[in-house]
């Protein structure tokens, strides 16, 4: 089997109690049948405390959520997991154990990677004096899943490859990777849509070399060439996460963006450029789009992947604007607490959907 992982992951180890945003609190916390199954063999009274503290959520069971703290009711006050400490790591369900670690089987290869929700993920991304790299593998062990089309996965790695060189890219805005990065990923989307992969090789080819980019670049409207999303557009972004009322962190960015005028917003974006996170955010839009290309290789929608990824792009550039802009001091803490609360609500809430619905259009997050 081959392997692929950001190299964050072997990194990253879990904070536990000195978690600053613990992923016990905020969702709930759903739990796999073959773990309930097993909590139902248990010997009472074990059985019956481990039971009582569990709900059926449409067709999944979940651990009770307190309604006050909106934590697991296994959650104790030192910030750690009853379950691990009383019973058994082992008696952690499957999410528990895992998070925020994922992987997904294709072919022949699977692909590991990390949530942001996770706020030490978002530090290790943002803390690192270089870029992230991404490491190939491979082993003995046999493929127990679908077989996957070689030439379609060759493609889709060598997307990957070139838009990751185009998200740290730190000569770039914003808006000139996400533009670029728009006309790869259609150039991908027409290969698979006419079942023809390697369709559009040899133009994806020429993206790789610098001077074909800038000339490409040249076509790439001014708007797009500033540091940040203008205010008017940012407006309409966040417009239709209006009525949003879901105890997210996203209202503060609502609740700011209410109180902002353009003036505010046109100096506070002025001054981006001064943070000096170029690199941070680099590698933080590199691992986004690692993230959701690894879910496109599944479905092979890729321009649906493209623009969530560019949403949550936006989000959190939108929220350094507001939050960050101006200030000196702690600014590394602050980018990976807010990208870390940014990722969870996306993530776990409908909020992408309502954007997508309401914003599906490439102006509008450029």
């Amino acid at each position: 089997m081959k392997h692929l992982r950001a190299d964050i992951v072997k990194e990253f180890s879990c904070l536990g109690g000195s978690c600053p945003n613990t992923c016990c609190k905020g969702w709930r916390v759903y739990i796999d049948d073959a773990t309930y199954r097993k909590y139902q063999a248990f010997d009472e009274p074990l059985r019956s405390e481990m039971l009582s503290k569990i709900e059926k959520v449409g067709d999944r069971y979940a651990f009770n959520m307190n309604e006050k703290t909106k934590h697991c009711d296994f959650l104790n006050k030192d910030g750690l997991c009853d379950v691990y400490i009383k019973i058994s790591p082992d008696a952690m369900g499957e999410v528990c154990q895992m998070f925020p670690r994922d992987r997904t089987d294709v072919g022949d290869m699977r692909l590991y990677y990390l949530h942001l929700s996770c706020p030490e993920v978002v530090r290790l991304l943002i803390d690192r004096k270089d870029n992230v790299s991404y490491l190939y593998e491979e082993d003995d062990v046999p493929v127990k899943h679908e077989a996957f089309e070689p030439e379609l996965l060759n493609v889709l790695f060598d997307g990957f490859v070139l838009s990751d060189a185009i998200a740290v890219n730190e000569s770039l805005s914003i808006g000139e990777k996400l533009y670029t990065l728009f006309l790869l990923s259609k150039l991908i989307q027409e290969g698979i849509d006419n079942k023809n992969p390697s369709l559009n090789a040899e133009q994806i080819g020429l993206m790789e070399n610098e001077d074909n980019l800038k000339e490409l670049l040249k076509l790439c409207p001014d708007s797009l060439k500033t540091e940040c999303i203008s205010y008017e557009n940012a407006k309409m972004f966040l417009g239709g996460l209006s009525n949003v009322r879901e105890n997210l962190y996203i209202e503060d960015i609502l609740k700011r963006m209410e109180a902002c005028d353009k003036t505010e917003w046109d100096s506070r974006a002025a001054q981006l450029k001064r943070l000096g996170l170029e690199r941070e955010l680099g590698n933080i839009f590199s691992y986004v789009m690692f993230e959701y290309f690894m879910t496109a290789i599944k479905d092979g929608d890729i321009m649906d992947k493209f623009f969530r990824a560019s949403l949550v792009m936006r989000f959190i550039q939108i929220y350094m604007v507001l939050f960050l802009a101006g200030e000196r001091e702690n600014l590394k803490e602050r980018l990976c607490d807010g990208v870390s609360r940014i990722s969870r609500d996306i993530e776990h809430s409908s909020i992408l959907e309502k954007v997508v619905g309401k914003v599906h259009s490439l102006e509008l997050i450029m």
